[in-house]
């Protein structure tokens, strides 16, 4: 039995069709992450700038309220920010599984299409 290269044809440009959707979620991914850390940092840097205004206009900014006061927004954004990373994390290893899983339907269908049938 001959190669049905048809079939091939069409499983190829399928597989390459997945990779692409599949390269593509993952920009738009790390894309989206920086985006979201450079959200973070600003919003950081802005409450920063008003918490230290606001206190030294009551002239506290050199007291303990405004040293737990940094401490706290400082130890709030660690948080989201190890938040956000896991969350990418996982993302990505939900990509990688996806990559290998069409990875391997390609590859087992490419077997059958190039296996001949046995002699009767």
């Amino acid at each position: 039995m001959a190669i049905d290269y048809p079939a091939l044809n069409a499983l190829t440009t399928q597989w390459a069709a997945q990779k692409a959707d599949i390269d593509d979620r993952e920009n738009r991914l790390k894309i989206n992450y920086n985006n979201v850390l450079d959200k973070m940092k600003t919003q950081l840097t802005k409450s920063g700038t008003g918490l230290a205004e606001n206190l030294a206009d009551r002239g506290l900014r050199q007291s303990g309220i405004a040293a737990k006061s940094e401490m706290d927004m400082q130890t709030d954004y660690n948080k989201a920010r190890a938040q956000t990373a896991e969350k990418q994390t996982l993302d990505l290893a939900t990509i990688a599984r996806k990559r290998l899983e069409a990875d391997a339907a390609y590859n087992a269908q490419k077997l059958i299409i190039q296996t001949p049938a046995p002699a009767r």
